[in-house]
């Protein structure tokens, strides 16, 4: 029989949805078949419970947190919904009690009840457990009532060390008890001790008052003069720091220069002195009238004669640029008239009072 292509697309549709459904079942932790119990917890605090959080009966995982809700009618607590795969026979007065499963397990919800359930006390799926909390301390040590054999144990274990301790220390060859009777002496003469130094104290109580004031004095001094201290420290600590960048090498190659240059210096003035000494000869000789220089300072004479020839070429110099037909010939073919010589000149009788009267002057 040849099946058509829409049936083969619906039977693959059909086989895709199951699929899907199976896979989205086994990622809740259900089946496809739910055969499982759902029962509801009422807790005002869930300690940091999550969902799909495991749930335990005698430490056998049985189910899981379904989800946590809150309820319409009482919105004041979160209910805890119980999806219980493997029923052990829960009955409906079964206590969901809330614990911690360990330190990185997390909590978790277990189940409390002494014996599986039968007939109508059985529990259904809808059913509200009572519930209760177990502190983390007592999930990981256990309750008091379960601890109390342990300590009942550990304290006549105790009891019975320490009769037996101070039976042996009680003996004279014992060594500890040596040891602890010498512990005592010891702490008898300590006390002793103490004693005395207490009344060494108060003997001293008033110079170790004033020594006390004298102290805090010191320190008051120290307190009002704390900006000058720091100020001296900062100067100080500057101090160091420049210190500490100076180049020794380059001061000593300085020193080297300093020490040429006053060498040279030395040098210079030894010749400058030498050339002071000469000058100081030249100008006793000019001072003494000898040679040039010297009569030139020294006699009015030469200067009067000098002067006279300056009077006399300024003279001249002005008879040129008065006359110069006297002194140029310029013309072969004409014949001048010989020069007379007046028998006096203004000029030079001008020039002469000037002379005169500078010469009076000096």
């Amino acid at each position: 029989m040849k099946i058509s292509n829409e049936a083969k697309i619906g039977i693959l549709a059909t086989l895709v949805l199951a699929a899907s459904v199976w896979g989205y079942k086994f990622l809740k932790g259900e089946g496809i078949i739910d055969r499982s119990l759902t029962l509801y917890a009422d807790f005002e605090d869930v300690k940091l419970l999550n969902k799909t959080a495991p749930v335990y009966y005698r430490g056998v995982d049985i189910g899981v947190v379904k989800d946590i809700i809150f309820r319409p009618d009482n919105t004041s607590k979160a209910t805890l919904v119980l999806n219980i795969k493997q029923n052990p026979g829960i009955p409906k007065d079964a206590i969901a009690q809330l614990f911690s499963a360990g330190i990185l397990a997390g909590p978790a919800v277990q189940l409390l009840f002494d014996r599986p359930c039968s007939g109508d006390n059985c529990a259904k799926s809808g059913d509200y457990l009572k519930v209760s909390i177990l502190s983390a301390i007592a999930s990981m040590i256990g309750t008091p009532q379960e601890l109390d054999p342990y300590v009942q144990k550990v304290k006549t274990g105790a009891i019975s060390l320490v009769d037996t301790l101070n039976y042996s220390l009680s003996q004279p060859d014992n060594e500890v008890g040596k040891s602890l009777r010498d512990i005592k002496a010891t702490l008898q003469s300590l006390r002793a001790t103490t004693a005395a130094l207490n009344q060494v104290m108060a003997a001293s109580a008033n110079s170790l008052t004033g020594t006390m004031k004298n102290a805090e004095a010191i320190t008051s001094n120290l307190k009002n003069n704390n900006d000058k201290i720091n100020a001296l420290l900062t100067n100080a600590n500057d101090l160091t720091g420049k210190a500490n960048t100076i180049d020794f090498s380059k001061i000593n190659t300085a020193t080297e220069g300093v020490s040429a240059n006053l060498d040279e210096l030395k040098k210079t003035l030894l010749e400058s002195q030498k050339s002071l000494q000469q000058l100081n000869g030249v100008m006793s000789k000019v001072t003494n009238g000898e040679g040039t220089i010297g009569q030139f300072a020294t006699n009015d004479t030469v200067y009067q004669m000098l002067n006279l020839t300056l009077i006399h070429t300024q003279a001249l110099m002005q008879d040129l640029r008065l006359n110069p037909k006297r002194y140029l010939n310029l013309n072969p073919f004409r014949s001048y008239k010989t020069y007379k010589v007046p028998s006096s000149d203004p000029l030079l009788d001008t020039l002469q009072m000037r002379f005169n009267t500078l010469k009076r002057k000096n």
